[in-house]
């Protein structure tokens, strides 16, 4: 009886934490959305199946970035399959620049 009560209290700990964290994230993409990017990592997704233009976005990326070819493959590859976080500290003239870049490649920066 008492196994089953703290498994049941861990269960419900673990999910109000999931929560949490997925509330504070949605706000914090809803704050990017609405202000701008604000520093930070930088994510990026693709948005068309079919018709990508993958080099274009890999050139886009290694200009903003500085990456080198097989730096910046990987995060147009892992966006490919969900969503690419380019880890750093970004400014916000960064993020509009590779925003631009990526407009009619099939990729987004979110």
């Amino acid at each position: 009886m008492l196994l089953k009560r703290n498994w049941e209290r861990n269960w419900a700990t673990s999910v109000y934490v999931l929560c949490l964290t997925l509330l504070i994230l949605q706000r914090q993409m809803f704050m990017e959305l609405l202000m701008g990017h604000a520093g930070g990592a930088m994510r990026v997704r693709a948005v068309w199946p079919d018709g990508k233009q993958k080099i274009n976005a890999i050139k886009a990326v290694r200009s903003v970035t500085r990456f080198g070819l097989k730096e910046a493959k990987d995060v147009v590859d892992a966006a490919d399959n969900h969503i690419s976080v380019i880890d750093g500290n970004w400014s916000t003239v960064d993020y509009n620049q590779l925003k631009r870049e990526l407009i009619n490649t099939g990729y987004e920066l979110l």
